[in-house]
């Protein structure tokens, strides 16, 4: 399976060989990486892709270096994980890096010809609505973290407003337990889309929230103990932490390596 872009911007030699590579690797998602040179590329699809790329790298772990490339191809068997996929336009197209990603497909990019008409009159891309369309996919992977920072932090700030500073500690135990239970059942719904053993998941939830609870209270006091407020001290502690229970959330608590392994080798002949 194969797709251009329909602005005249990818040629038909190179559409065979990421057609070719996808035949020979099945489980692969194959990217037609364009080369970004200021002399042929315009400022706002150069500084377009930049930004997006850089923010794809940061939300997700993964770097791709062309992700609205339009050349993409992939083997038959991946259309059960891709057909799936929401939306249109560049929506689409920031949507399928997203899902391979979350479901373990190897993504590729092979280097392709770079092709810009003088002043790009052929590009069907809105810089407001389908900036917009992009990002909006990309921060839903941060809004389930952030949901849960505003619950811990509203119930630390009123139990130490109430308490006193003496039981910060115990505050920022109680604040946490109560937000991470929000936080497991928020990503296990709508962002990981977690469908396995709820008992398990839960369980090795546990385990991460408590790693994290125990480096957030160390952190906690250590920066307390530098006259650090109480209220900056539990921002700071939540920022260093935050990719740390990101990772470890998606890698093994919500992991979907060996379902999307076994779907997988149901199609791959």
């Amino acid at each position: 399976m194969v797709t251009v872009d329909a602005d005249g911007q990818h040629k038909a030699k190179d559409a065979s060989v990421v057609a070719e590579y996808a035949y020979a690797h099945p489980d692969t998602l194959v990217l037609g990486e364009r080369t970004f040179d200021e002399k042929k590329v315009p400022a706002r699809s150069r500084m377009g892709n930049t930004i997006t790329a850089r923010a794809f790298r940061l939300v997700t772990g993964t770097e791709i270096h062309d992700t609205q490339t339009g050349l993409r191809a992939f083997h038959a068997s991946l259309m059960p994980v891709l057909w799936k996929v929401e939306g249109s336009r560049y929506e689409y197209e920031m949507e399928e890096l997203l899902a391979c990603v979350d479901e373990h497909i190897p993504i590729k990019e092979i280097p392709i010809e770079t092709v810009y008409e003088p002043g790009n009159p052929t590009s069907h891309f809105h810089v407001l609505r389908d900036s917009f369309l992009i990002y909006k996919n990309l921060f839903k992977f941060v809004f389930s973290s952030f949901s849960s920072f505003l619950i811990d932090y509203s119930l630390f700030s009123l139990f130490t407003l109430f308490f006193g500073t003496e039981y910060v500690l115990a505050a920022n135990i109680t604040a946490r337990l109560i937000s991470a239970t929000a936080n497991y059942e928020i990503n296990r719904k709508y962002v990981f889309k977690d469908r396995g053993s709820h008992a398990s998941g839960a369980l090795k939830y546990a385990c991460v929230a408590s790693a994290v609870l125990v480096l957030n209270t160390l952190l906690l006091r250590f920066f307390i103990s530098l006259n650090i407020a109480a209220w900056f001290a539990k921002i700071m502690a939540e920022v260093i932490l935050f990719f740390f229970s990101w990772s470890m959330q998606k890698m093994f608590v919500f992991s979907k390596e060996k379902r999307a392994e076994i779907q997988r080798s149901a199609f791959i002949k």
